[in-house]
């Protein structure tokens, strides 16, 4: 297959995949909303959805990019910069800005900044911040590029390098 065939195939899944998302999640989230609220808040549960789309979009947009690699790699170079509690207090302050950003009502951003720093503190995030970090990190890797893994495997070429 050649290189501008597969491009352009990934490039029109990503299309219609984020499309397909949205769509049906907005439908499914208005008509929920419709039911429970009386209609009421239905902008609200749009604009919530534009905006973590929107986040969502660009992290994917980064991973298609191929920029997420290089930014892993990087940081696997310097791993004693992740060994720092400090490290971990500022991802905590950047997490919680964009998620009072992204969840426009208090209360659901309150919720979800909890979990996610109930999340760092059982983790180790604050006690072992390298060995946390690591382990988020592998996840994600795991999680992107495993099919590309296998895919490169059983073409000869190895895994990462």
């Amino acid at each position: 297959m050649s290189l501008r065939f597969n491009t352009f195939i990934h490039g029109l899944f990503f299309v219609a995949g984020f499309a397909f998302v949205f769509v049906s999640l907005g439908l499914l989230l208005t008509a929920f909303i419709t039911e429970i609220g009386g209609g009421q808040n239905v902008v609200l549960a749009t604009d919530i959805i534009g905006r973590v789309g929107g986040i969502i979009i660009i992290f994917f947009g980064f991973h298609f990019m191929g920029v997420l690699p290089s930014v892993f790699g990087r940081i696997r170079k310097n791993q004693d910069t992740l060994d720092n509690p400090v490290v971990t207090v500022l991802i905590a302050l950047i997490v919680a800005a964009i998620l009072l950003w992204a969840f426009i009502v208090p209360e659901i951003a309150a919720t979800v900044i909890a979990i996610f720093v109930l999340w760092l503190v059982l983790g180790g995030g604050f006690t072992q911040p390298g060995a946390f970090w690591m382990k988020a990190l592998s996840t994600v890797e795991r999680g992107l590029y495993s099919d590309t893994r296998k895919q490169m495997t059983a073409q000869g070429g190895g895994g990462y390098t």
